[in-house]
């Protein structure tokens, strides 16, 4: 049995809400970002990577970007799709970037993994398809 929740958003409303944030991201418009967010936002970064860790707060898009951004130049998103249900969104994209390390250029499939609650995102776990190749392309391994 489902909980009553005061707001809940259509599929379409939730990917839009999704779509915003990357487009906001992009653009590094952080503080249109930061409205996106609840106030107990947070991040998940997988620990093997070298910007692994939690993330907290409306600002934590923004510090964890700036931190990531100490690996790689030239980065890019490709969105590819959207997909919904209930509560939860996963966006599927490729990154590509050229490592700081070595200058190779990496590009990785991530599944991003999206909860929301009343209109907005309230975590976000990348899963990434080789995270290996991070490392190696940063010099950890």
């Amino acid at each position: 049995m489902h909980k009553e929740r005061p707001w809940v958003m259509s599929l379409e409303q939730t990917r839009a809400v999704i779509g915003r944030l990357y487009e906001l991201s992009q653009a590094g418009d952080w503080d249109a970002v930061a409205e996106q967010l609840t106030e107990d936002f947070h991040i998940v970064e997988a620990d093997g990577l070298p910007y692994g860790g939690v993330y907290r707060g409306r600002h934590a898009l923004r510090d964890l970007f700036a931190h990531v951004m100490g690996f790689w130049d030239e980065p890019s998103l490709e969105l590819h799709d959207i997909v919904v249900s209930n509560d939860n969104a996963v966006g599927l994209v490729t990154m590509t970037a050229k490592s700081r390390h070595d200058g190779s250029r990496v590009v990785m499939e991530i599944a991003e993994r999206f909860v929301l609650r009343d209109g907005k995102i309230a975590a976000i776990k990348p899963y990434y398809f080789d995270t290996a190749l991070v490392r190696r392309a940063v010099g950890l391994d």
